[in-house]
């Protein structure tokens, strides 16, 4: 049996759009979706930050911070089990 496709990864600037990004640009769906797994480092500022500054809620994160200190950077067999 053939593996399924890869997911999409999305990059976002927010900087060219600004704070339409949450509405126009449906990041703020994005960002609150559970259906969506976010990888992201160290989450705590910057989900601080988007829930005072455009009431987003971040749902269904993944932050690696915590997985840095149980893997070596140079072990690609442990550090590919925890993204896939």
């Amino acid at each position: 049996m053939a593996p399924p496709p890869p997911a999409p990864v999305l990059l976002v600037d927010v900087s060219v759009m600004g704070a339409r990004a949450f509405e126009e640009g449906r990041l703020r769906e994005l960002l609150e979706s559970t259906r969506v797994l976010k990888l992201v480092f160290d989450c705590r500022g910057d989900s601080d930050a988007l829930y005072h500054q455009h009431s987003v809620k971040l749902r269904n994160v993944y932050d690696v911070q915590g997985e840095t200190g149980l893997r070596s950077p140079c072990d690609p067999v442990r550090a590919s089990r925890v993204v896939s």
